[in-house]
């Protein structure tokens, strides 16, 4: 038999009884938790092979394990390089490495030619390639400098257009501000 029992509506949202949702886990809390999870596994085979004082002094340590796992995982995912603040930056796919990169890129415009001055095409200059928190651009090959450059323009590319999307329909609510007061 089931028992239910009834709470007034009035009850249900008041400030007194704030109610509690658990927070979702972060990736790195997760992956922490996996690992852990496989160390104890591996500690309960042990245990049962050693003697007693191995077994507890293998628990101790692994609960220091378990402590540091979930501490270097939280820095990993908190983890942010620093940024030239004079380098723009993109988070593009390396399709030839299958991964996300966050890529620090100097970038020209191009300039119209004129009778006085020959004019130039846009230039991105890749300065930087961070993959999981290190700059692997001076390893990188040609090929994979190349695909970035023309991420790197895509971006761009995408940007100006969202840009113009945002200025065109903040001129459109402005209209309508003035038209209807």
């Amino acid at each position: 038999m089931i028992h239910r029992q009834t709470i007034p509506a009035k009850r249900l949202f008041t400030d007194a009884e704030p109610i509690h949702i658990p927070a979702r886990k972060t990736p790195a809390e997760l992956r922490a938790d996996a690992i852990s999870t496989i160390a104890r596994r591996e500690a309960e085979a042990y245990r049962r092979r050693a003697d007693v004082a191995e077994a507890s002094g293998l628990q101790f340590e692994i609960g220091l394990l378990t402590s540091d796992i979930g501490k270097l995982c939280a820095e990993l995912a908190e983890y942010m390089p620093k940024r030239d603040p004079a380098l723009r930056y993109a988070d593009v796919t390396l399709t030839e490495l299958d991964c996300h990169v966050i890529v620090g890129y100097d970038y020209s415009p191009a300039e119209r030619q004129t009778r006085d001055d020959p004019g130039c095409v846009a230039e991105v200059d890749i300065c930087e390639c961070w993959l999981n928190g290190a700059d692997i651009a001076p390893v990188m090959t040609e090929g994979n400098v190349e695909q970035l450059i023309d991420a790197v323009f895509t971006h761009i590319e995408q940007q100006r257009e969202s840009d113009l999307a945002d200025r065109a329909e903040q001129y459109q609510i402005d209209r309508d501000a003035r038209a209807y007061g």
